[in-house]
């Protein structure tokens, strides 16, 4: 019986997975959709940055958290721009 159970339970899992498996995103769409202007790069060592730097007047750095992206910030900026330059990036392994 405990057989037939470890076989079941590893084939619905293996089915699980394999549902959930969908193709590559295409990386042109991605940096146009999510890297267009006013979107910068900047290489810091091995790592390729992506960051935004808007509006004028006293800098506002605003760092998102785990899990996240430069994007989070996408409200707090549009209000902030209108009197301070706003710096944000993409933590690297992130966004």
């Amino acid at each position: 019986m405990f057989r037939k159970t470890a076989w079941l339970t590893f084939a619905i899992v293996v089915i699980a997975l394999a549902a959930s498996v969908r193709p590559d995103l295409d990386p042109a769409k991605l940096e146009q959709q999510y890297a267009a202007a006013p979107s910068r790069f900047a290489e810091i060592g091995h790592w390729r940055v992506h960051y935004r730097d808007e509006g004028q007047g006293d800098p506002v750095v605003l760092v998102h958290g785990t899990t996240s992206s430069l994007h989070t910030w996408d409200g707090w900026t549009a209000q902030l721009k209108q009197h301070h330059r706003v710096i944000r990036m993409d933590l690297p392994a992130f966004g």
